[in-house]
């Protein structure tokens, strides 16, 4: 195997030299042909000046011509070749993290989200080389920014749609990077946009069913509520309801059903505690909704606490969710056929997260108002599922029962 031969300062001087002589001319073609050569001879190279250099002689005349490709339009000579140059330069700039930070490379980042949300017929790029450039954008953390206003990663998916597999990790580990931006970032998303990109990958999603989609959504709201920001946006709950609702009738991606539930649970809980959202059960179809939403969260929440070694706390807003997942218990019997076959899979996944709950930690754990309100819902599941009643259920609903004579007031409604 041939080494490649060492390249000396005098021959990389050489070659700037030549680049920032010809970026000068008025030729566009010239520059261009400068801009390619220069590419070519330091693509393999890590030469920080050189990247800087670049950046800084790049010629106005085709910056321009990319500026006005960005914006859709079309009558450019020769358009197709200039558009696989402007992505050679994106890859070129962002080959590593050299001009991460530097202020003139991040007009090429505005460039490429422009260019990504319009894709032409028979256009080719490898999108391998383009998630690795973004990777070492997104070195720097404000560079996140522009990709979470102009929903860059959805667009991103649909310009390259036939990604491979080992790009289409690598696109996922970064989606996940940019969306968990630091908080102190958080004054530069803006609101409005925000709300544009949710609503552009709802519509996305229930045009072309994607799981991809989806999964973006709730990285995107995720991000959004984490940041404290999902009551700064305007967003469709109906459109979310009926996502939510595909999800759960495994109308999407069978595979990943649990991955997604988890995910939207969440975000249910944060939508009715943080937004405006005024929940509203007038019916069975979004009594059974809401319950397994709960069920699902709940359930996540004693496996986390079962695992970490902390304590279930019965509090107000824990008790709500309680009480709806009983009262789905009680209406068990009248579910249409559409119910009972999808509402055990969450409500029997909350019955066995309680059941390891009890069996490592005690019921007398909590107050005896606390117990009820527990026990009251998990007599009902096992009656409502027809779940058996284990030896330790036994005894444990035996022993609170026995109680029941000391609080007369829990008697008559138990």
């Amino acid at each position: 195997m041939s080494r490649r031969t060492p390249v000396s300062l005098e021959d990389k001087q050489t070659a700037l030299a030549a680049y920032i002589k010809y970026t000068k001319c008025s030729c566009l073609n010239m520059q261009i042909e400068a801009i390619k050569n220069v590419m070519c001879f330091f693509s393999s190279l890590s030469f920080a000046n050189a990247d800087i250099i670049f950046i800084q002689h790049f010629p106005t005349d085709v910056y321009g011509e990319f500026e006005k490709m960005s914006e859709g339009e079309t009558n450019v000579d020769h358009y197709q070749q200039k558009k696989i140059l402007f992505f050679n330069v994106f890859n070129f700039i962002f080959r590593n993290g050299n001009l991460s930070s530097n202020s003139r490379a991040k007009s090429f980042i505005k460039l490429f989200l422009k260019f990504i949300k319009i894709r032409k017929e028979n256009e080719f790029h490898d999108p391998k080389k383009v998630i690795v450039s973004i990777q070492f954008c997104i070195i720097h953390e404000p560079n996140k920014v522009p990709f979470i206003n102009e929903n860059g990663m959805l667009n991103f998916l649909y310009y390259f749609y036939d990604l491979k597999a080992k790009s289409t990790k690598l696109f996922w580990e970064i989606c996940k990077s940019i969306y968990k931006l630091n908080v102190s970032h958080r004054s530069s998303l803006i609101p409005l946009k925000l709300t544009e990109s949710v609503s552009q990958i709802m519509s996305k999603f229930f045009y072309k069913k994607d799981c991809k989609c989806l999964r973006i959504l709730n990285i995107v709201l995720l991000m959004l509520c984490r940041l404290k920001l999902l009551n700064e946006i305007e967003l469709d709950f109906d459109n979310f309801y009926n996502v939510t609702d595909m999800v759960y009738k495994k109308k999407v991606d069978k595979n990943n059903i649990y991955m997604f539930l988890n995910d939207l649970s969440k975000i249910w809980v944060h939508i009715i505690k943080g937004t405006s959202y005024k929940l509203e059960i007038d019916t069975i179809p979004k009594l059974l909704f809401f319950a397994a939403i709960f069920a699902t969260y709940l359930s996540n929440k004693l496996n986390m606490i079962i695992q970490s070694g902390g304590k279930f706390e019965v509090k107000t807003k824990i008790k709500q969710k309680l009480y709806i997942i009983y009262f789905a218990l009680v209406a068990y019997p009248i579910f249409d056929e559409t119910g009972k076959r999808y509402a055990p899979i969450t409500l029997q996944k909350l019955h066995y997260s309680f059941q390891d709950y009890i069996q490592k930690y005690s019921i007398e754990d909590f107050t005896i108002e606390n117990q009820f309100v527990l026990l009251q819902y998990y007599i009902k599941s096992h009656v409502s599922l027809n779940i058996p009643i284990s030896p330790r259920d036994k005894s444990i609903f035996e022993g609170f029962l026995e109680k029941m004579i000391l609080y007369p007031s829990l008697s008559t409604t138990f």
